[in-house]
């Protein structure tokens, strides 16, 4: 629910590389957990838990068809919101992979509406 599966994979992913002798890269090994998760074990998740687990720290994340760009947020920034965050327990749970189904579905159906 945290996005431990993608850490997961992330991690399988670097270990893997390390036991070939190779060092991926941050963006590397986002790419390639996105590409595990919803092409190979078909999951229906979205991609900026496998990018936050590959890139890690506080950053902003932009999506496009053929791009991800990964901003780290300024540390004076992350002070700034960090007084005006509040935690909540609300005693509801939730399947994270229904919500994904139903706003992947949703985003095919309404494709020529938005701009990508």
């Amino acid at each position: 629910g945290m996005g431990t599966s993608s850490a997961f994979t992330v991690a399988l992913l670097n270990t893997l590389h390390s036991l070939q002798g190779e060092k991926a890269t941050k963006m590397q090994l986002a790419v390639e957990a996105i590409h595990v998760e919803q092409d190979m074990i078909k999951e229906n998740v979205g991609s900026q838990d496998q990018a936050a687990a590959a890139f890690g720290g506080f950053n902003r994340i932009d999506f496009t068809v053929d791009n991800i760009r990964v901003t780290p947020i300024k540390s004076n920034r992350i002070k700034e919101l960090e007084q005006y965050l509040m935690l909540f327990l609300t005693g509801f749970s939730r399947t994270a992979s229904q919500i994904a189904k139903e706003q992947i579905d949703r985003t095919k159906d309404n494709k020529p509406f938005l701009y990508f």
